[in-house]
């Protein structure tokens, strides 16, 4: 073969190393490796320098080849030493699983830090921008800082049989420890990953990431103690060993690290913009809410308690903003007393949950529905979904991307003096997805209550077994029927209040919720001629009449004609409150006290008395005083858990109580001689 193809082949033969590695190990001692080593610079340790540097060692006898140190870290010494050498062979494996121990449950924690058991990497809901050149830099940091990974793969393309010719280990541990040197590596850059996505803080982002050093460096403080006698003479011996310990190879595999630190650093920032994304998304937010607003500063601010759900996260990503809730209906004051308020009976009104910029705090907001799209009224900053404007409700100052981390407690309300004053316990909102089956069953390890729905990746919520009802299956079956009982000078039973059902084609009839509780209806209008509603209004059980004798009601009797036997008071009724809308019928008359009950059912009944003010002392201003009428309803079936009979016995065929002498009534609870 000529010269000339020769060189032609040298040209076009391009390996990923120079060369073949070829070990050369030889020791140095301390007298002689001044004259040896001029000319020769200290390896570099991080993967910063053997990035950037044309060569991470260089001989000036020949520029192909180069020198590698062992690392100074318990990794290193476990190449020099063998299970024969006893216990410091022990201490340096102690080390290591200590290490990757820590490693472990840093990890498991981090994944395990949101409710229930299912592994998430829990990012917030959302960060400044602050933060998120924080993240940048932190993972540009972790990247070029991080010399485990870099030292591992030096040796790993070493043939491990002639590594371990040229060390005291075998070539099983050889490969074993290198193998371990790269896990631990990618460990410490995962769990490095981990902190960087969940910090909500610039101070909380760096100070793990310091504490994350610490555990990066538990090998190297080892090798550190054991050069200084702590473990020692022979332990010492083995560190200086090592210090000495140089090999040299043909070849720089420069493209190996590039390629190592660019596919390192692109999958990092690759789920980081993922992060992003699906935070803009609102993907780590609970999609529904139930909101129970009190009616004791303004009582027209209580119609708006109910169901606020996810809504507009598809503008978020654009306009780099906070998440809005949506109540799912809005709210018709048609029939409702509205006078010495700013909503109008001929307009339909919602209610959002958003965040203000202007005050920096969250707030609950109401706005006419009438605009055809509010989230791109959002988006366009349109004054009438403005989020600073008609304020019903505002947090404290914040930057949470998430409202419910906020106690409700720390929330004001706006009074009709225009000022805004503290909450009462009435003010609640909750989370109604589910994580496990336990959030659906009313006692812990009950297994009767219902199931969690955790294959919906959008709404996780309670399939509630038995006839039980409620968010979390809390409630018992309601009561298909109550007896009303009045207690003034005697007591006495008289009406009785029907729960509404929903109709549906071959299927059993259920009960028709309004709030995720019961209605009932009471038809009085042969004795009183007056009926009545029942039904829970987000913090209280509230009588709203639907037609009575009086002026401010229609008759009863130009009620009833719209009805026949196809179409039934209850399907009226139902129809009105399963609307788009939500359509009350005229200002209540009749209230309970505030309470959480999944029915009326053994709840006295209050009467307003005066207009003024429970939480403002100021006309108008809330639900007024409250007076007892004497009247509570009692439900009849004896087989509802909790519902017995005072004196006398359940049959269980019928589901009534059967009296013992001298008592009477739907629950044996009126004495004979009352």
């Amino acid at each position: 073969m000529s010269d000339e193809e020769l060189q032609k082949g040298d040209q076009t033969s391009t390996p990923l190393l120079d060369k073949n590695y070829e070990l050369n190990l030889h020791e140095t001692n301390e007298t002689a490796q001044s004259d040896e080593n001029i000319g020769r610079k200290k390896p570099a340790r991080t993967l910063f320098a053997a990035y950037f540097s044309s060569s991470i060692t260089r001989n000036f006898n020949d520029l192909d080849t180069r020198d590698i140190a062992l690392k100074e870290d318990a990794y290193g010494l476990l190449l020099m030493i063998t299970p024969k050498e006893g216990m410091i062979f022990f201490f340096a494996v102690i080390i290591l699983i200590l290490q990757i121990s820590i490693i472990y449950l840093v990890a498991y924690y981090l994944l395990h830090k949101g409710i229930g058991d299912k592994i998430s990497i829990n990012p917030p809901a959302g960060i400044t921008d602050t933060v998120r050149i924080g993240r940048i830099c932190a993972i540009i940091v972790a990247v070029l800082g991080q010399s485990d990974i870099f030292d591992a793969i030096e040796l790993i393309v070493i043939q491990p049989s002639l590594l371990a010719s040229y060390v005291s280990a075998g070539w099983i541990q050889v490969v074993v420890v290198n193998w371990a040197h790269f896990m631990m590596g990618l460990g410490t850059l995962f769990i490095s990953w981990l902190i960087i996505v969940q910090s909500e803080s610039i101070m909380e982002l760096f100070m793990n990431f310091a504490a994350i050093g610490f555990v990066m460096n538990i090998d190297d403080l080892f090798f550190a103690l054991g050069n200084q006698y702590l473990f020692g003479e022979l332990l010492h011996e083995k560190t200086e060993k090592l210090k000495r310990t140089n090999i040299t190879v043909n070849g720089r595999p420069q493209a190996l690290y590039r390629c190592y630190f660019l596919s390192i650093l692109v999958a990092m920032f690759a789920g980081l913009f993922h992060v992003r994304f699906v935070q803009s998304d609102g993907q780590y937010l609970a999609n529904t809410f139930t909101v129970s607003i009190g009616d004791d500063v303004k009582e027209i601010d209580s119609l708006f308690s109910g169901i606020y759900e996810l809504k507009c996260n598809k503008f978020r990503l654009i306009q780099n903003s906070y998440i809005t809730y949506v109540r799912n209906k809005p709210v018709s004051f048609h029939n409702f007393d509205v006078e010495n308020t700013e909503y109008n009976q001929d307009r339909e009104y919602g209610a959002a949950i958003s965040y203000c910029e202007t005050s920096n705090t969250w707030t609950l907001s109401s706005y006419d529905s009438s605009s055809s799209d509010y989230c791109k009224d959002l988006l366009n900053k349109n004054d009438s979904v403005n989020p600073c404007k008609r304020i019903i409700l505002q947090s404290p100052k914040t930057k949470t991307y998430d409202f419910s981390t906020l106690s409700p407690s720390q929330w004001t309300i706006k009074s009709n003096t225009g000022r805004f004053v503290p909450v009462t316990k009435m003010f609640k909102y909750k989370d109604t997805q589910c994580t496990d089956n336990l959030d659906c069953s009313p006692i812990i390890n009950e297994k009767n209550g219902g199931t969690c729905n955790m294959n919906d990746k959008k709404d996780k919520l309670c399939k509630c077994d038995y006839g039980r009802f409620g968010k979390n299956c809390e409630h018992p079956p309601p009561c298909q029927e109550l007896i009303e009982e009045y207690k003034w000078e005697v007591k006495w039973e008289e009406f009785s209040a029907k729960a509404l059902l929903i109709h549906e084609k071959q299927k059993p009839l259920k009960p028709f919720l309004f709030n995720d509780r019961p209605v009932y209806y009471i038809d009085n209008t042969i004795q009183f001629k007056n009926a009545t509603l029942v039904l829970y209004q987000g913090v209280r059980w509230i009588k709203y009449a639907l037609c009575a004798s009086g002026k401010s009601r229609p008759k009863c009797s130009d009620f009833h004609k719209k009805f026949n036997d196809s179409f039934t008071v209850n399907d009226f009724i139902v129809g009105e409150l399963s609307g788009d809308t939500t359509v009350l019928p005229y200002s209540p008359h009749i209230y309970s006290k505030p309470t959480t009950y999944g029915s009326p059912a053994g709840l006295y009944w209050y009467r307003k008395t005066s207009r003024l003010g429970i939480g403002t002392g100021q006309e108008d201003s809330g639900l007024g005083t409250l007076k007892l009428n004497g009247a509570r309803f009692l439900c009849p079936d004896c087989s509802i858990p909790f519902n017995i009979c005072d004196f006398g016995t359940c049959n269980k065929t019928t589901h009534k109580c059967v009296c013992d002498d001298g008592y009477s009534g739907s629950l044996c609870q009126i004495p004979d001689s009352y």
